[in-house]
């Protein structure tokens, strides 16, 4: 790409969220772009990589939290009035801290390494591994198209929960066939413990809008909570692709049927297994109404030209004076 675009144009990564409309960590003009780091933090952002003691790490791998208040941070959730929901969602394991969900390390050169989804680390007895490195091994495998696995261990658990992979095999390909040559791969390359109970075959697996693999609401859905309770279903490239996920949450491993399923291996069906509460929920989600909402009201915001007037002098009213400026009453809950 370098050699395409020429050495004017700097190449780089950034990490961030929707939820804060922005980026933490990122690349700058005046800071050499490294291999397989983002340079420095972003303006405005006070990052940092903390233990499960709230400590900054320094070149070691910790949570990724935010110490001060950002200027694009939500400053509530609806029907949450007074904070609550957001404060638990953000600051509950490190108060005063954003806590993002990320895994990060902060090199000597004030620079960022991200290694994936805290609350998605595989955690096999005792030893934390980032999903990455399981995609790695697995996908490398030609007739692994594509791959979600989820580690079904409850967060302060003492007794380690299931290890599942869920395949997307290209087209002729049946799971005994790539099976044993996964499980040596993985034993190989990772270790015995990150070999996963079962693997399971599906159509798809689900990304959001963004081509992120959905692991962590998925890992929700399996623990039982409605799909449209653990993300947005407009938030989803293919929403169908959860269903057979959600099955899966009212199967057990006993329940395989007998005509397709072997020891070690699972697939999950429409029929059966699944609780009529599952079944409402998917008939109650209209998702092209939700989708044609969502754009209606993002198409309306920026074609509107008194919105952002209305907005100013709602702020307005609610400012507070001081000394000679105005102090918004707004702010994100959790840094005060």
């Amino acid at each position: 790409m370098g050699e395409a675009v020429g050495e004017d144009i700097q190449i780089c990564s950034i990490s961030g969220g929707t939820d804060v409309c922005t980026a933490f960590v990122g690349s700058a003009p005046t800071v050499p772009v490294w291999l397989g780091e983002l340079s420095c933090a972003c303006l405005g952002a006070d990052v940092h990589a903390a233990d499960e003691h709230g400590q900054f790490l320094r070149d070691e791998v910790g949570e990724l939290v935010i110490g001060k208040a950002m200027p694009s941070m939500p400053v509530s959730f609806w029907n949450d009035p007074a904070g609550t929901r957001l404060r638990e969602a953000y600051f509950e394991d490190f108060p005063g801290f954003w806590r993002h969900g990320d895994w990060v390390r902060v090199t000597p050169r004030d620079s960022f390494v991200i290694y994936g989804r805290s609350d998605s680390t595989l955690n096999r007895g005792g030893v934390r591994m980032g999903t990455a490195d399981f995609y790695a091994v697995v996908e490398g495998l030609d007739d692994v198209v594509d791959s979600l696995v989820i580690d079904t261990t409850e967060l302060e658990a003492t007794d380690e929960g299931e290890l599942l992979c869920f395949l997307v095999l290209r087209t002729g390909v049946a799971l005994p066939e790539v099976e044993p040559s996964l499980r040596a791969l993985l034993r190989s390359g990772l270790s015995p413990r990150h070999v996963p109970d079962r693997f399971v075959v599906v159509d798809a697996i689900p990304r959001t809008l963004n081509g992120k693999k959905c692991e962590v609401p998925v890992k929700k859905i399996i623990a039982g909570v409605a799909p449209d309770k653990a993300m947005s279903m407009a938030t989803l490239q293919n929403p169908d692709a959860l269903k057979p996920l959600s099955d899966s949450a009212d199967r057990s491993p006993d329940t395989r049927c007998s005509t397709c399923c072997s020891a070690g291996t699972a697939c999950w069906h429409p029929a059966g297994g699944r609780s009529s509460r599952h079944g409402q929920i998917r008939q109650s989600l209209d998702l092209p109404t939700l989708l044609l909402v969502s754009l209606r009201r993002s198409v309306h915001i920026f074609l509107d030209p008194g919105w952002l007037a209305r907005v100013s002098d709602r702020l307005r009213t609610r400012a507070v004076g001081t000394g000679g400026r105005s102090m918004l009453r707004y702010r994100t809950p959790g840094f005060e």
